[in-house]
């Protein structure tokens, strides 16, 4: 890419554009972390601000995604949309430029079936002991009789994620299950955190109260995820043995829908 404007910088290529503020000190930053500092900064400042102004670069591009600078649109976005409800991305999410977030298909099911079965025969984390079909997934977290709802996070030409609502296991009224579950290889970062943003969302049109999730007390990661999503304990299920005769304390937490009690990712 060409810098246009900047000729007293000299003719530069540059693989990747972004402003640095350090201290005086303002300069356009390169891939390799270098930045532009023998004129002085005022002079920069000035230059640069001149440069940009000229090129009427306010606004946002039609072409570039929601929420995407248009100054600098290689920034991830800041927020997305779903259904009317804007929700702030966590700026840790090294990837949610490239996250798409959608309801599941039943043509989804054989890779989400692929992703789950490398989790259950991993070991340690989820119930599930047994692997399933792709027929058995769709019945199970798609298109059965139980599931309310599932959500796919699309990352680059794959699936990263999913997570579902069930009312599988009859339970109380104005309860749903939750269940979640991310790609182990590559890991993808904020996969979790963007699904739940949509399943909450989606929870609030069915008219849900609370949203329950099921833990094996030996989950740590699963059991921190609910916690940093907003879940709080409220029962706990005493050594359910596993296929092998292991007896492993199940940890139920419940997130409370309510709109106007949102959690810290959203605004």
């Amino acid at each position: 890419m060409r810098l246009r404007g900047l000729s007293s910088f000299g003719r530069l290529y540059l693989g990747v554009i972004g402003i640095a503020q350090q201290g005086d000190d303002f300069g356009v930053g390169f891939g390799r972390g270098r930045s532009l500092t023998s004129t002085p900064a005022s002079a920069r400042r000035a230059k640069v601000s001149s440069t940009l102004s000229n090129r009427k670069v306010r606004g946002r591009r039609p072409d570039l995604p929601s929420g995407t600078s248009k100054r600098f649109p290689h920034r991830r976005p800041s927020v997305v949309f779903y259904r009317g409800h804007r929700y702030a991305l966590d700026p840790q999410m090294g990837s949610s430029k490239d996250m798409l977030i959608r309801k599941a298909a039943t043509a989804d099911a054989e890779e989400l079936c692929s992703l789950l079965n490398e989790i259950i025969l991993a070991g340690g984390t989820t119930a599930l002991e047994t692997p399933l079909t792709a027929a058995e997934f769709a019945d199970w977290f798609i298109d059965g009789d139980f599931p309310l709802v599932c959500h796919v996070a699309e990352h680059g030409r794959s699936l990263a994620g999913f997570q579902s609502l069930s009312l599988y296991g009859d339970p109380p009224k104005g309860y749903a299950d939750i269940a979640t579950f991310a790609r182990m290889k590559p890991k993808i970062s904020g996969v979790g955190r963007a699904l739940f943003q949509a399943t909450l969302a989606a929870a609030e049109e069915q008219g849900l109260e609370f949203i329950n999730a099921t833990i094996r007390a030996d989950n740590v990661g699963g059991l921190a995820y609910y916690t940093r999503m907003g879940f709080e304990p409220y029962d706990r299920l005493l050594q359910v043995p596993l296929l092998d005769g292991t007896p492993v304390d199940r940890i139920k937490k419940r997130f409370k829908v309510d709109a106007k009690r949102r959690p810290s990712f959203s605004v």
